[in-house]
C-alpha cells in the first residue's frame, strides 16, 4: 500500500493561513507497490495528522478524489471548491491543496504517479484538460465511481503484480476518458476554452518539471 510523505516544507511570502507550505511525495511501500494506490477518506485521516490536512500542500503525484458523503470545501491552487456528493476533484503534481480537515464528510481517493498514464498524444493520458472539480450527473458519478472501486479491489489484490499493474493501468485510462466525457457533455468544444499555444504548453511542462528548483522566469523564457 502507498502512502502520503512530507519532504520538506518551504515559506510562502504570502503569509496567512498558507505560510508554511508542505512538499508532498508519493511514498510506495512494499514489494508490491504499484505507483497506483486507492483509498478513502477516512482511512487518509488514519494515515496522517489533522494537522497536516489542514496544511497547504503541492504534491508530486496526481490525485483524484470523488465526495461521497457530506458536504466539504477542496482547495487547489487556493481556489475554494464547494464539494459534496458527485462532486469529483482533480488535482496535478505541482499543484497546491489543501483538504477541510473535518470529520463530516468522505470520499474516495485515487492516488497515482506519472508514469501511470498511459501515452495519449500530447496531453498526458487526458489529464491535461480536466479541470480542477467536476460535479458529475447521478449515472456518469455511478459509472466511474464503479471504476474507482473496481480499481480497489484489484491493487489489493496480492499476486500477479505485472499483470495486476497493467490493468491498473488500464482502468485508470478508462476514469480519465470517462471524466473528459463527462467534462464535454458540460462544456461542449465550441463553449470550451481554446487550448494553450505550443510554445505555452512547453512552458508548462518545463513548470511542472522544474518548480522546485526554477523560480525565474528568464529562466524560463531561455
Amino acid at each position: 500500500m502507498a502512502a502520503l510523505g512530507r519532504n520538506r516544507t518551504t515559506a510562502n511570502p504570502a503569509g496567512g493561513a498558507h505560510a508554511d507550505l508542505a512538499q508532498v511525495r508519493y511514498l510506495a511501500s512494499g514489494p508490491n507497490a504499484l505507483g497506483i494506490d486507492v483509498l478513502t477518506v477516512s482511512e487518509l485521516r488514519h494515515r496522517v495528522s489533522a494537522g497536516h490536512l489542514r496544511r497547504s500542500q503541492r504534491i508530486e503525484f496526481y490525485l483524484l478524489m470523488a465526495v461521497t458523503r457530506g458536504r466539504c470545501t477542496h482547495w487547489v491552487d487556493f481556489t475554494a471548491h464547494d464539494c459534496r456528493p458527485r462532486s469529483w476533484v482533480i488535482v496535478q503534481p505541482g499543484q497546491v491543496q489543501r483538504f477541510d480537515a473535518a470529520a463530516h464528510w468522505d470520499g474516495r481517493i485515487v492516488l497515482f504517479q506519472p508514469p501511470c498514464l498511459l501515452p495519449r498524444g500530447g496531453d498526458k493520458g487526458g489529464m491535461v484538460a480536466l479541470p480542477n472539480h467536476l460535479t458529475l450527473n447521478t449515472a456518469e458519478h455511478r459509472t466511474c465511481f464503479a471504476s474507482v472501486e473496481q480499481m480497489s479491489t484489484d491493487a489489493r489484490e496480492s499476486d500477479a503484480a505485472g499483470e495486476r499493474l497493467a490493468l491498473l493501468h488500464h482502468q485508470l485510462q478508462t476514469l480519465l476518458l470517462r471524466l473528459r466525457l463527462a467534462q464535454r457533455r458540460q462544456y461542449p468544444p465550441a463553449a470550451a476554452a481554446p487550448r494553450g499555444t505550443p510554445l505555452f504548453e512547453r512552458f508548462r511542462e518545463a513548470l511542472e518539471a522544474d518548480f522546485a528548483s526554477v523560480h525565474q522566469l528568464r529562466d524560463y523564457a531561455a
